[in-house]
């Protein structure tokens, strides 16, 4: 496991040592967002060379789940499925929302046709190839709140995927997280504005037809 932090902030950055490995690399930027973090860090990876085949994007207040990550790995190697999302629970290990109880396989450019919100899965929850990621542009800048969802639309539309059961991470709830905010619901419909557009745009590419965001 490599693990690819980018700290998104000015001043000094401390990290503890002993929450990670040996193999960890660390990048600051100046306050431009969530996407641009997760975009820095998919640039810094050097496919094959470091065995970095497949990326998980994991935000700083939640916490891995080793078992349920290497049992997605294993959807990927041996049915050889490019993405696969999982499920997430909070720390007290209840069910959160976009909660899957049964498996799921997406089609190539289907995924978008079945936009809905809440979202078929959490789009957070997800392990992709890394060609496949960088194939799709990475995560769309002008999208947040909602980067990960418009990755998952974006890389869905190069590639079929799965969803399955499998939890791969826990979600930490505290006070002045993004969705606690005041302009969340503002800043969503916005961002769901630019991932329709950018979606549309690789469809009308691909000659698939064009598709809407759900309304909020």
């Amino acid at each position: 496991l490599r693990w690819i932090v980018v700290v998104d902030g000015e001043g000094e950055v401390n990290i503890n040592e002993n929450n990670f490995t040996k193999f960890t690399k660390v990048y600051q930027i100046s306050k431009r967002g969530c996407p641009a973090c997760r975009n820095v860090g998919l640039k810094k990876i050097k496919v094959g060379q470091e065995e970095l085949n497949y990326i998980i994007p994991l935000d700083a207040d939640d916490k891995l789940n080793t078992e349920g990550i290497i049992n997605l790995i294993k959807k990927l190697e041996i049915d050889k499925f490019p993405w696969c999302s999982g499920n997430r629970v909070y720390l007290n290990n209840s069910k959160t929302p976009h909660w899957r109880n049964n498996v799921k396989f997406w089609k190539e450019g289907k995924l978008s046709e079945n936009w809905t919100s809440p979202f078929p899965f959490h789009p957070n929850n997800i392990i992709v190839d890394t060609k496949l990621a960088l194939k799709a542009g990475g995560w769309p800048e002008g999208a947040a709140p909602n980067e990960d969802l418009g990755f998952a639309l974006k890389i869905s539309e190069f590639s079929p995927g799965i969803s399955i059961t499998e939890v791969i991470a826990l979600y930490r709830l505290w006070n002045n997280q993004i969705i606690a905010q005041e302009n969340y619901k503002k800043d969503k419909k916005e961002a769901f504005k630019a991932i329709e557009k950018e979606i549309n745009t690789i469809r009308k590419a691909k000659d698939r037809r064009e598709i809407k965001a759900p309304t909020l």
